[in-house]
């Protein structure tokens, strides 16, 4: 089940919650099935740096690992906001 208004706190993510992330709100879906493999939920979303997304979840690409990196800062900042 998804919190209504939204996603919630992103270090209350789950798994789901970060793939689906990925698939609507990051415009990368073709990660998420390797993210979910790599069991990466909310926490471990705002500690992975692009090296770790290279290495350890094959996202190849420089360009859509600064962009997974930025907007989950993003996330994490706006959710700091709110608060």
């Amino acid at each position: 089940g998804r919190p209504r208004g939204g996603m919630g706190h992103i270090l209350d993510w789950t798994v789901d919650d970060v793939c689906a992330w990925l698939c609507y709100h990051a415009q990368l879906p073709q990660y998420a099935e390797a993210f979910r493999e790599g069991g990466v939920d909310g926490p471990m979303l705002l500690e992975l740096d692009e090296a770790n997304m290279g290495e350890d979840l094959g996202v190849r690409s420089a360009e859509h690992r600064r962009r997974v990196a930025a907007l989950a800062r993003g996330v994490a900042l706006k959710a700091a906001g709110d608060s």
